[in-house]
């Protein structure tokens, strides 16, 4: 059967929500605070895709559902959500999926998260004594990693590149706020020229006694485009025959609204090609360092199942983590699609979670010296991981 690669766009009505681990009730304590995070998951585009194709097909499971209607869906979406370390993933229509990323309307540019050795420094988070490179890091979650056999100053050299310096910065703020285009100029874009927050206050009632009352209150954190042109994008590969189009989808935690425009590549308004946006936007991210030395730039998030084998093969690196988990359900096995089955990670009659996974965020960097780059290729590369984009990444030569 034929597949096809589409450009997709999601553009936000209004304000939107997409959800992570740190939830109002997702863990031991009650959280009264939540904040969007900056782009979807993964899994939740493939959730999207999968519903709108099911949706579109008139496949949505029901209480008048058959056995033909399962199997029927199962073709087009397949049977079982994402599962990270499963062999035989199987989505029916739905081939593969890329990182998602920014993109402009008007002027046709992309976006991803620029590189560490590019993020917004605060001032008082960085020392240079004798032109040696070094973090405060116990106010921050990033890590910066070098072999004690590795100068120094060699690895200053690798990393010394900075935009700005923040005077007032708090241990609250983050060290990476930043993203780069494919603008010839090589545009850097600050996080405040993305995205917009908007903080709603609200109570939920409750009993009549004091702490009822308090328990009651939340903060919650949105996000909103700056410009107007700007959305969400990302590629996907379907086969013939998926039924997926135009319109208005929910995504997020909040069931933000967006609409959906999809277009063929290859087709006119539609020519490049995932790897030629990764070329045009991170190919002159070459920089003067040490001689035989290769430059990995995670381009998505990253899970790598040995890190110790990971370091074991790096020059310097400077990454942090994030953690995941992964909804579970089945079309025939599910059949509470509301409730959450905390206990386990398996899949039963309600959803449940799978066990965490700790990735590589998108812009963290890698210096592996050119004899080790194949060992550290194979380490990063995860095909069930990259089915849906996760473990992209993007190696280049720094220049001498």
């Amino acid at each position: 059967m034929e597949t096809k690669t589409y450009f997709i766009t999601l553009k936000p009505i209004d304000t939107f929500f997409f959800g992570g681990e740190t939830t109002f009730n997702g863990g031991q304590k009650k959280n009264y605070f939540v904040q969007t995070e900056d782009f979807p998951q993964q899994t939740a585009i493939l959730g999207m895709i999968r519903y709108q194709i099911l949706a579109n097909n008139n496949l949505l499971m029901s209480k008048k559902s058959t056995g033909s209607d399962e199997k029927c869906a199962s073709l087009k979406v397949g049977a079982e959500s994402y599962s990270p370390e499963s062999s035989k993933l199987d989505f029916g229509k739905i081939v593969s999926i890329s990182p998602v990323f920014l993109y402009n309307e008007d002027t046709k540019e992309v976006a991803f998260y620029a590189p560490y050795d590019q993020a917004v420094m605060p001032k008082n988070l960085c020392t240079y004594p004798d032109e040696r490179y070094s973090l405060a890091l116990e106010k921050s979650n990033i890590k910066v990693y070098s072999l004690q056999h590795q100068e120094q100053k060699d690895f200053y050299k690798l990393i010394k590149k900075h935009k700005k310096k923040h005077e007032d910065y708090t241990s609250k703020d983050k060290i990476f706020n930043g993203f780069i285009s494919d603008n010839a100029q090589g545009k850097f874009l600050e996080y405040d020229d993305v995205f917009v927050k908007e903080e709603r206050v609200g109570i939920v009632k409750k009993g009549g006694n004091r702490e009822d009352k308090e328990e009651g209150f939340y903060r919650q954190v949105y996000n909103k485009m700056k410009n107007k042109a700007l959305c969400f994008a990302f590629y996907v590969e379907l086969k013939d025959g998926h039924g997926l189009r135009h319109g208005e989808v929910f995504l997020g935690a909040e069931r933000s609204i967006f609409h959906l425009d999809l277009c063929e590549v290859g087709q006119s308004s539609c020519k490049k090609t995932f790897d030629t946006v990764l070329d045009q936007t991170f190919s002159q991210e070459a920089e003067a360092g040490i001689p035989n030395i290769k430059k990995i730039i995670l381009i998505s998030h990253t899970w790598v199942k040995d890190m110790k084998e990971l370091k074991a093969l790096l020059v310097a690196g400077v990454y942090k983590y994030s953690m995941h988990r992964f909804i579970q359900s089945n079309l025939t096995k599910t059949k509470n699609w509301v409730a959450m089955n905390r206990e386990n990670h398996k899949i039963g009659n309600a959803l449940s979670k799978s066990k965490p996974y700790y990735m590589l965020t998108p812009g963290s960097i890698l210096y592996v010296h050119e004899n080790k780059l194949g060992d550290l290729k194979i380490l990063l590369n995860n095909p069930s991981f990259q089915k849906i984009g996760y473990n992209y990444f993007y190696s280049l030569q720094p220049e001498l």
